[in-house]
């Protein structure tokens, strides 16, 4: 179950807080003890996250809940999902990653004669042309969205809604132009439970990193079979 922090931190302040006046502690003595709940909060707000890429071209932050899958696209350079049956709920979510190589897309233009000067804008229309295949329904709800910059990338970020029969899914696209690479972060819900995973999906997005220079070698260590397995 997520845990709201506000809720939680304030919870705990006021029960450990009423115990201590129970107990006529000094002022000094409160002070510790909200130092100490401090660094107990930022502990449990870490212990939430888990950093993980290809290795090569980049990283991003997972919430620890969700696992690696192989199953959900063929194509995509990372996969993870978290499925839970919370109450007689089955709670879903989903994100993967996909990008192309600058250089690869430079050499399909030589081969095929083609002049294609791809931005930001231009590269999210191309990604969004592909969405929706297989949906019976599907409606974009960022028709016009507005380029931005984080981690020193280009990008935008679309939200999405589509159908299979009567389940509807919540999507977020964000579409990053790195300097190595063009780099799609899909993660989707089921619509009702959107609530429940949105924060996730926008941290999962803002952690989103691109690895300078060619090699993966100093980025070692993100080996999916670190991680459990479900």
């Amino acid at each position: 179950m997520k845990i709201n922090r506000w809720k939680f931190h304030v919870l705990a302040l006021v029960m450990v807080g009423a115990m201590y006046s129970c107990q006529g502690a000094e002022e000094e003595g409160l002070e510790d003890l909200q130092e100490g709940l401090e660094e107990f909060e930022d502990e449990w707000v870490d212990s939430k996250w888990k950093e993980d890429g290809d290795g090569n071209f980049f990283s991003l932050e997972l919430p620890t809940r969700m696992y690696p899958r192989e199953d959900l696209n063929p194509e995509a350079s990372l996969q993870y999902g978290y499925v839970e049956d919370v109450g007689g709920e089955v709670m879903e979510h989903y994100v993967i990653v996909m990008l192309e190589d600058k250089d690869s897309i430079a050499n399909k233009e030589e081969e095929l004669n083609l002049h294609l000067h791809l931005d930001i804008l231009s590269y999210n229309d191309i990604c969004l042309e592909n969405m929706g295949g297989g949906l019976d329904t599907f409606e974009i709800l960022t028709p016009d969205p507005e380029p931005d910059v984080s981690n020193g990338m280009d990008y935008v970020i679309n939200e999405m809604r589509g159908s299979m029969g009567d389940v509807y899914i919540y999507y977020r696209l964000a579409v990053f132009e790195g300097e190595r690479a063009f780099y799609q972060v899909l993660t989707w819900c089921i619509e009702n439970q959107r609530e429940e995973f949105e924060e996730d999906m926008a941290h999962i997005i803002e952690s989103f990193q691109e690895f300078e220079g060619r090699s993966g070698e100093d980025h070692a260590g993100h080996d999916h079979s670190d991680h459990e397995t479900h």
